[in-house]
């Protein structure tokens, strides 16, 4: 009996198999990669292909199919990627049916990002179909840095969430050289096309693969600003000013609406600024910004002011004092003292004054120094120069009269040998 129960078993296994399909298996795809084109340039398995990028540069592929005489194959799809990048650089084209005898082009976009580093990479090909073989290619691809290459890694805002019509807000972009040489001069425009707002900050070097900031830039959002979203733009400006990369931001502004609930503020305050711009001598005595506040309020306020971003560069104080208790209605000035350190560097800085009720800034005054040479090392330079030229002078004088002298002492050797040669004559 177990005998007969083991043939049964067996007899119902073969029928199984027996069942299955032949074709069950993958069946060949009957495909060929004909040629792969890399930005119009044919690559094999014995060439490599040198492309020099930019950012976000892309790499158009041509890839060259043909089917042989019997294979009509339904939902192909061809990929493309690049191996050994950081980064994921791939393509693929949708499912596409085949017919025999037939050659199909297909084009693929591969994006290299900045960061790519001087090196060989793979570039794979694979055919497939979800009932055929697959087939792969490997194509070796050299990718190497330009020239002249900059990106903005990041920018930064303060605040970073939302900005108060009225108020300004500070960036700050984040810069990497990703080209061969050191950029030198670069410039860095930030705006906001929509409210017509446009600063410029300069950055002196980049060094090859360095990483820089700029300087705080100030954007002061216009009072009569609507509550919403905003672009700000930033073009950065290098190789000799012949290259740009560009990026943008979005931010968001709190209108007079959505200003006074976000401060929890009643009445409008008013704040006028005299000179937003004065030269200053570093090392000497500073020069005095006059603010004027009026509280617009139906109650007192007390009004704090502080200075910021002058840290490092410059002495502030504010007179006659930094804290002001406004009535309703009333208007009160301060001054703010600002004096270069004798360290300070040379050139355009910026800072503002925060003016605050509360923990709450209500606005805040972007100012400018222009901070210039000390006029008594102008004068001593003045001084040096007159000195040198004098020395020249003496030097001259000096050469000239040993001419003369020289000149003299010649013509009177000359007198005195005449001389004695008439008294020769004449005793003979």
């Amino acid at each position: 009996m177990k005998i007969q129960a083991f043939g049964i078993v067996a007899l119902l296994l073969l029928a199984v198999i027996a069942a299955v399909p032949a074709n069950a298996a993958l069946s060949p795809l009957g495909i060929t990669v004909n040629d792969v084109k890399v930005d119009g340039n044919s690559i094999t398995a014995n060439q490599t292909v040198k492309t020099n990028f930019e950012r976000d540069s892309e790499l158009e592929l041509k890839i060259s199919l043909q089917t042989d005489s019997s294979s009509t194959v339904e939902d192909v799809v061809v990929q493309a990627f690049i191996t050994g990048a950081k980064d994921s650089i791939s393509d693929e084209t949708n499912a596409f049916d085949v017919q025999a005898n037939t050659i199909y082009t297909k084009t693929l976009s591969l994006t290299v990002p900045e960061r790519t580093t001087d090196r060989e990479y793979q570039l794979r090909v694979i055919v497939s179909s979800p009932n055929s073989d697959t087939i792969s290619y490997v194509y070796p691809l050299m990718v190497s840095a330009v020239d002249n290459s900059v990106a903005i890694k990041d920018v930064t805002f303060s605040p970073n969430d939302k900005v108060i019509a009225g108020r300004a807000m500070t960036a700050v972009a984040r810069l990497k050289n990703y080209g061969q040489k050191d950029e030198t001069d670069v410039k860095v425009v930030f705006s906001i096309p929509e409210l017509g707002i446009q600063e410029t900050d300069y950055v002196d070097t980049i060094d090859e693969d360095d990483t820089v900031s700029t300087e705080e830039v100030l954007l002061r959002i216009p009072a009569s600003t609507k509550s919403g979203e905003y672009t700000v733009k930033v073009d950065v400006y290098f190789n000799d000013y012949d290259d740009k990369t560009s990026a943008t931001y979005v931010i968001n502004v709190a209108g007079d609406d959505q200003a006074a609930s976000a401060t929890g503020l009643s009445g409008k305050t008013t704040i006028a600024v005299g000179l937003q711009t004065q030269s200053v001598a570093k090392g000497e005595n500073g020069v005095i910004y006059p603010l004027s506040l009026t509280n617009g309020a139906s109650s007192a306020k007390t009004y704090t002011l502080t200075v910021s971003g002058a840290d490092g560069w410059a002495v502030t104080k504010v007179s006659p004092s930094n804290v002001l208790i406004l009535n309703a209605g009333e208007t009160k000035q301060a001054y703010v003292y600002v004096a270069a350190n004798e360290n300070a560097a040379t050139g355009e800085h910026v800072f503002s004054v925060d003016i605050r009720v509360g923990n709450d800034v209500v606005q805040q005054v972007p100012l400018k120094a222009d901070v210039l040479e000390s006029a008594n090392n102008s004068a001593w330079a003045g001084v040096k120069k007159a000195l040198s030229v004098g020395v020249i002078l003496l030097v001259v004088l000096i050469i000239a009269l040993g001419a003369v002298v020289i000149y003299q002492r010649k013509f009177k050797s000359a007198d005195e040998t005449k001389e004695d040669e008439q008294i020769a004559q004449t005793y003979y």
